[in-house]
């Protein structure tokens, strides 16, 4: 069983560059069907020998939207199931047997978790590390998901800008007005958050929750409760 990893690298900064490098380095221990999505991917793709898609669509400011890289992969990659990350993220090694177990119990689902926060660049030990120096996110903080290819369609991506708020609540909010299951895999997948600063938007933080792009996020996902991990229908060691 297999499964496609894909995530939109940030524009290239002096600080975020060594984290995204050490990120999607540690992506090809857990899969060999890496997609890097969007121009900042490009030569990020060619050092790490990942396929690299640049054919989507992007908003007035420049950013990629979420329904264009969504269907740009599936496209893309002829996976069974996907798992969308923030460039910033590492993880454990548990994630294909995860899979696996909820593929056996349920026909449509969607996988999140909370991550743990740890200063800057990982070592290359970055599990003992985590485990040693980490601390564990609020609920909020979404920084992947893990799903299978049919529920796609089913929930209907608005053209949602990444990086902003209050798409990544519009996938657990709609999910569950569809019924799909969403599960908690916190206690099973670390997924380790490198801090960075935001330097490589104009704005800074405080553009990704409060700019126009944000506010066009929350328009967009209106009828649909954003919601958090908290509202998980299941928790991953109550499955498998």
């Amino acid at each position: 069983m297999s499964f496609c990893i894909f995530s939109v690298p940030k524009p290239s900064s002096s600080s975020i560059n060594p984290i995204q490098r050490m990120a999607i380095g540690s992506w090809g221990k857990l899969s060999n069907d890496i997609i890097l999505v969007g121009s900042a991917g490009k030569d990020l793709s060619k050092e790490f020998d990942t396929k690299y898609v640049n054919v989507l669509e992007r908003n007035e400011f420049g950013t990629p939207l979420v329904n264009s890289v969504f269907s740009s992969v599936l496209n893309w990659s002829t996976s069974r199931f996907f798992m969308y990350t923030n460039c910033d993220m590492v993880y454990n090694d548990k994630i294909e047997s995860i899979i696996s177990s909820v593929d056996d119990v349920f026909s449509n689902f969607i996988i999140v978790g909370r991550r743990t926060d740890v200063p800057g660049v990982v070592p290359d030990d970055a599990v003992d590390y985590a485990k040693k120096h980490g601390k564990l996110h609020i609920w909020s903080g979404i920084d992947y998901f893990i799903f299978n290819r049919q529920i796609v369609s089913k929930l209907e991506i608005p053209p949602f800008a990444v990086g902003r708020i209050g798409w990544d609540n519009y996938m657990i909010g709609r999910a569950k007005q569809l019924k799909i299951p969403v599960i908690d895999a916190t206690s099973r997948i670390l997924a380790i958050h490198q801090d960075h600063d935001y330097f490589h938007i104009l704005g800074g933080k405080i553009e990704t929750r409060e700019g126009p792009e944000a506010k066009e996020n929350l328009r967009l996902a209106a009828g649909v409760p954003l919601l958090t991990i908290k509202d998980a229908d299941y928790k991953i060691e109550d499955i498998a």
